[in-house]
């Protein structure tokens, strides 16, 4: 069983401030070493409100109606105190990240990525609020941080940390030299949906979206199929 689960975040600290506070208010959005953290909201967080509501699915509405005008949603005490016991959570400043990539590679040879550093600071700096079973100092315990990216990727934030970029895998250095693929789109929700539609062919058929490319390959399909007829039928 799960002893304990623990939210980390970096600067962009909005859910550390709402398991901490009970209140969810929007933060400009700053830059970090760890970019996929760089959040100003949290995807889905309303999922995890609907449970913490009762599954009052009218008061999660209200409460996001409001936090849509606003930019701010607060729980109250007895709310908190739920959310408390779900979630411990704890921030990780740039300098805690660099720190603990720095640490772990010195002490155990093993190169953090600045995710999943933030997840190991979080866990260090809760320690002593953790209860016993859920306490990496317990050694019928085993705290297991999830790791969410390649060291390799972060070759800036890795570098600083250690003083050497990380080793990149064959894969990843293989793309250094790729042709770069892209295409410009207008801010449309039809067009790019066009796009897709007409670019990723869908085998179940349920788009019925068909370009020229597959126009053409049931036509060598068909032609084929007729001259094998043909050719039995001559025997």
């Amino acid at each position: 069983p799960v002893g304990q689960l623990v939210v980390a975040t970096n600067a962009n600290d909005i859910l550390n401030r709402f398991f901490t506070s009970g209140v969810y208010d929007k933060y400009p959005v700053v830059q970090t070493f760890s970019p996929s953290m760089d959040i100003g909201i949290s995807s889905n967080f309303e999922r995890y409100l609907f449970y913490l509501f009762g599954e009052d699915s009218k008061k999660l509405s209200a409460m996001m109606e409001e936090f849509n005008r606003t930019g701010r949603l607060e729980v109250d005490q007895a709310q908190l105190a739920k959310a408390k016991q779900d979630f411990l959570a704890a921030c990780c400043t740039e300098q805690d990240t660099i720190e603990t990539i720095a640490t772990y590679h010195k002490s155990y040879g093993y190169t953090l990525d600045p995710h999943t550093a933030c997840g190991v600071s979080a866990v260090l700096s809760l320690k002593d609020q953790l209860p016993d079973s859920a306490n990496p100092a317990n050694k019928n315990h085993t705290m297991v941080v999830l790791a969410t990216a390649h060291p390799a990727k972060f070759s800036m934030a890795v570098a600083k940390a250690t003083g050497t970029p990380p080793n990149v895998p064959q894969g990843l250095a293989a793309l250094k030299d790729s042709e770069v693929r892209f295409q410009v789109m207008p801010a449309s929700t039809p067009a790019i949906k066009n796009y897709i539609e007409v670019t990723i062919p869908d085998p179940t058929g349920s788009r019925n979206v068909y370009t020229l490319k597959h126009f053409m390959s049931g036509t060598v399909a068909i032609g084929a199929a007729f001259a094998l007829g043909y050719v039995m039928g001559r025997r």
